[in-house]
């Protein structure tokens, strides 16, 4: 059923398609799994996730979902759906009606756009507390699950992830985070720890590859010290406006 449809979306819209069979896919391949998080791919934790699950835990539910908790000036829940598909918890076996419900919906239709009250995957979110409302907890603290559309509405101190959406590394010398205006404490403590923490992880990849992704060009390690990872130091300043981050390329400079 997931290859009859693979050929009509985009590679995206497809990825989105094969999320609501992802949990499904755990439990089969190990039958000692009891519990599946669902977790994109860009979010990076700033904490511990043990509170959100020990409230999960005490509201004796099957699934966890997350509001999106738009600040008032950027709400876009009309279109992109209240619940953001971002970190999502299913039970097995009690969360079996909503997972093959959600499946069923994305085979029958994934796309990304609005489209009569849909959108991706993730509008269908919208019915899961009206529909399954002994099964589905919303997290009661959304400013533990923050990201650029909320960066203004909660301190980034009790943020427990943050949701990079939307951040593209444009050349060594730039990086867009974005749509979104983001505060300077929230570029300054959560944004260069992510591109930190990037750095990082690159770096545990190329001990096992010669080669990054299609998005970032193969180097030495000589010319990859001196990428865009690198000016994310202290020593940098950052110069920043609503529309993008730039770093200097003097990096002995004020």
């Amino acid at each position: 059923e997931l290859l009859a449809v693979k050929d009509g979306r985009t590679a995206g819209e497809y990825c989105w398609t094969l999320t609501p069979f992802a949990p499904d896919a755990v439990f089969a391949a190990d039958p000692t799994v009891q519990r599946v998080t669902y977790v994109d791919a860009d979010l990076w934790f700033a904490a511990s996730p043990q509170r959100i699950f020990e409230e999960f835990e005490s509201a004796n539910a099957a699934v966890l979902i997350t509001r999106h908790a738009f600040a008032p000036d950027v709400d876009n829940s009309r279109t992109s759906g209240t619940f953001c598909v971002q970190f999502i918890i299913f039970v097995k076996g009690e969360s079996s009606p909503v997972l093959s419900e959600w499946q069923g919906q994305c085979l029958a239709w994934c796309f990304n756009r609005y489209e009569d009250g849909k959108l991706g995957d993730q509008k269908y979110l919208d019915r899961w507390p009206l529909d399954y409302p002994d099964l589905v907890h919303v997290l009661s603290r959304p400013e533990w699950a923050q990201g650029p559309w909320n960066a203004t509405r909660f301190p980034y101190s009790e943020a427990i992830f943050f949701h990079f959406h939307g951040l593209k590394i444009r050349s060594r010398h730039s990086i867009a985070p974005g749509m979104y205006f983001l505060p300077r404490p929230v570029i300054e403590n959560l944004y260069q720890s992510y591109v930190f923490a990037l750095e990082r992880s690159l770096s545990l990849l190329d001990r096992f590859t010669n080669s990054y992704s299609a998005t970032w060009t193969r180097q030495t390690s000589t010319t990859r010290r001196q990428n865009i990872i690198g000016y994310w130091r202290n020593r940098v300043r950052l110069s920043i406006s609503p529309s993008h981050i730039r770093i200097p390329s003097d990096t002995n400079g004020a």
